[in-house]
């Protein structure tokens, strides 16, 4: 719903998106500390918990079977979050790839004006994005307080730098108009490894958010470099 607020105001409304998701993020954040009373949120349910650690094949098999499974390395546990990100991701993919839709967001990303000459309604694709990116968000928001057993109202508050990162790395152009789920997962797997790196490594968390930091302006200049020939070579 959020999301869906976010696309009517850009698209509508005429904001800025900028202003729009910054301002959104801030009220929420301060709403739900509010909600809370700064609190974090203890004894959820079990079935809840296990969408962020359960495992299918205990789940489905019974603890004695898969402790036989495990045993023989017949087959290697498989987890809640894992199937759903996985399913997302397939659904993304197949959506961007697959579909008319999938190209009418390419097309609004790379030339707004031209993809309405077109005959593509801009707003109503902006609107189903910005709502889907939502959507992606509260699932992301439900893996994690399950994963962390515990609700907390300032949860998502360091990950912002992580995940434009890890899309930036992965080949998603800050200007729009290209990207793909593919390049997004390895940016991902690339910016864990890199965080593991650095932690083993025993850094303070300012060295750290400096070298990511480093490692975010270097891909996005990479990407502005690499529009820029592809730009002259289509002029030429």
């Amino acid at each position: 719903l959020i999301g869906l607020w976010n696309g009517f105001a850009i698209t509508k409304l005429r904001m800025a998106p900028f202003m729009v998701t910054l301002v959104t993020s801030i009220f929420f954040s301060a709403f739900a500390l509010w909600l809370t009373a700064s609190r974090n949120v203890s004894g959820l349910p079990g079935d809840f918990l296990l969408l962020g650690k359960g495992d299918i094949v205990s789940v489905y098999l019974g603890p004695k079977l898969t402790s036989e499974i495990a045993r023989r390395d017949i087959l290697p546990f498989i987890t809640y979050p894992f199937v759903i990100a996985v399913g997302v991701s397939i659904a993304a993919h197949f959506i961007l790839k697959r579909t008319v839709f999938g190209r009418q967001m390419f097309s609004v990303g790379t030339n707004r004006r031209a993809s309405e000459v077109s005959g593509i309604s801009s707003t109503r694709v902006m609107i189903a994005v910005y709502a889907f990116s939502g959507f992606c968000a509260a699932v992301s928001a439900i893996l994690y307080s399950a994963r962390l057993e515990i609700g907390r109202p300032s949860l998502g508050d360091g990950l912002l730098m992580d995940i434009i990162g890890a899309a930036v790395i992965g080949g998603t152009s800050l200007f729009g108009g290209k990207g793909s789920i593919k390049g997004t997962l390895f940016g991902v797997t690339f910016f864990v490894l890199l965080l593991n790196i650095l932690n083993a490594m025993r850094l303070s968390p300012f060295v750290i958010d400096a070298v990511k930091g480093i490692v975010i302006l270097i891909a996005a200049l990479l990407d502005i470099t690499r529009t820029r020939l592809i730009n002259r070579e289509t002029r030429s």
